[in-house]
């Protein structure tokens, strides 16, 4: 009797046990999707493109100081006109001003890629929440207080294959952000809202 008695408890402990490891590994991968999708949905509620409302905001905000030297987060930076963020290794120079990236493509990427895009590893300089970013060179729209034009869209950075591996540049074709210069520059911080555009250029207001 007390044999058949540990018996049973050994064999209730291994069903137990086993119907532990096939119920965590499914229920773990669905908590992640969940939370992914859920993720995305908060990034694209609502099109902010549509109607050219300011309802997407500045989530993040990265400088560096020179060439492939690390980025910094910053609660705020000011730019200049036709010249860009100062304190950017990007400042001064003719075209590339500011670069612009969408949490919500990043979060597109991350889906493909198979795992999280850290927007401080993409070496964009301002990250918004949500929306597709204008790609259209020449067009012009506010981040803030900021008038940008778009020059181009920005290739992803050769330095994230170093961390997250080659098949990230993929994941990220057209979701790694623009390049813009800047027709009017101000002070920026985080919080600040978007204007999609497409907005007038300013020296045609000018009598």
């Amino acid at each position: 009797m007390p044999i058949a008695a540990e018996a049973t408890a050994k064999s209730t402990t291994r069903v137990a046990a086993e119907a532990k490891a096939e119920s965590t590994t499914p229920v773990a991968a669905e908590a992640t999707t969940r939370q992914r999708d859920s993720m995305v949905s908060d990034f694209a509620s609502g099109d902010p493109t549509a109607s050219g409302e300011a309802t997407t905001t500045v989530v993040a905000i990265h400088i560096a100081p020179g060439s492939r030297l690390a980025m910094k987060a910053v609660d705020s930076v000011t730019i200049e006109t036709g010249r860009g963020i100062v304190g950017d290794r990007y400042h001064g120079t003719r075209h590339r001003h500011v670069t612009v990236q969408s949490l919500e493509e990043l979060a597109q990427a991350a889906e493909q890629h198979g795992g999280p895009i850290d927007p401080g590893l993409t070496r964009r300089n301002l990250t918004i929440s949500a929306g597709d970013v204008p790609r259209k060179p020449g067009h012009r729209w506010r981040v803030g207080e900021v008038l940008l034009e778009v020059v181009r869209d920005a290739a992803p950075c050769k330095l994230l294959e170093d961390t997250l591996g080659r098949d990230v540049k993929r994941a990220l074709h057209r979701r790694a952000g623009v390049v813009c210069r800047v027709l009017e520059g101000a002070a920026l911080g985080l919080g600040a809202g978007v204007d999609f555009g497409p907005l007038p250029d300013p020296s045609e207001d000018a009598d």
